[in-house]
């Protein structure tokens, strides 16, 4: 398992919006010993570990994407991701205009896992992203959101000592906050992402549904059918969990050997039956 981390050597400069322009930074990102923001000037030809950008866009998508990020996992094999999974699941959508690397994250509830591939040459950009990962890399989910919550406390720190406090930012990480620590919520918000909705955006009627269900069926067992026959279903959503959660179950009967039939096949009497081979141990 590697971590997750941010490093911002803080600037002001453009002409945008004062919390645009108040949190633009030299950044890196480090997933363990790989800094993923390592890149070329495209037009200085100089190579640089930090990018110059504004850390805003990027927190804002990390907070707006937070329930899907860290419970809607990839999508089923065989199906190809929508621009709505990407948007939520592709670092790029943090946009503003900025350049990002080419980064997915995707969750299992207990692992997040990150792909990277470095940027190819564009003569359209001004930078180029040199580092990738060969091999997707593995998170734990609590270090995940740690560093996540690392770096979105270091600019809305920032922020604030700038002078710009009522922030959007600010108050939808207060709001992730708040249903995080509220059982109920979370588990709410869990399950909108879990069928690859954003906060809200579940009809009201497939909710009510998925709760029912998750009482029914246990958190875990839903978790793993609801990102397949939620908002991507090829039918009307939860209905195939509905009838699955219904059915009866088989029938079947269990024709286990009789212990006289066991010790024939054996062929030993009753005293002699052999144990079971055991494990060898070394004893030093």
């Amino acid at each position: 398992m590697v971590n997750l981390n941010f490093i911002c050597n803080w600037l002001v400069a453009g002409n945008d919006a004062p919390e645009y322009r108040q949190t633009m930074a030299m950044l890196e990102m480090h997933l363990g010993n790989v800094n993923l923001l390592k890149n070329q000037d495209v037009w200085s030809k100089t190579i640089r570990e930090s990018v110059l950008v504004s850390t805003y866009p990027l927190a804002m998508w990390l907070t707006s994407a937070w329930w899907r990020l860290n419970w809607e996992p990839l999508p089923a094999h065989g199906v190809g991701p929508s621009v709505d999974w990407r948007m939520a699941h592709e670092m790029g959508a943090a946009n503003h205009g900025f350049v990002w690397p080419q980064i997915i994250f995707a969750s299992d509830h207990e692992v997040m896992q990150v792909w990277a591939v470095p940027l190819n040459v564009n003569e359209n950009q001004s930078v180029r992203y040199l580092n990738g990962l060969e091999i997707p890399a593995s998170i734990s989910l609590t270090d995940f959101q740690t560093g996540v919550e690392n770096f979105i406390t270091a600019v809305l720190d920032r922020l604030a000592a700038l002078g710009c406090k009522n922030t959007e930012l600010l108050n939808l990480w207060q709001l992730v906050q708040e249903e995080r620590s509220d059982q109920e919520s979370a588990k709410y918000r869990r399950l909108e992402a879990e069928m690859g909705f954003d906060p809200d955006e579940c009809p009201e009627e497939l909710m009510k549904k998925a709760l029912v269900l998750d009482k029914k069926m246990g958190t875990a067992a839903l978790s793993e059918l609801a990102p397949v026959y939620g908002k991507s279903a090829t039918q009307t959503p939860l209905v195939t969990i509905e009838e699955i959660a219904d059915s009866p179950g088989l029938v079947g009967v269990l024709r286990a050997p009789r212990p006289a039939d066991s010790l024939e096949s054996l062929k030993v009497l009753p005293g002699n039956v052999p144990l079971p081979p055991q494990e060898h141990c070394d004893r030093n």
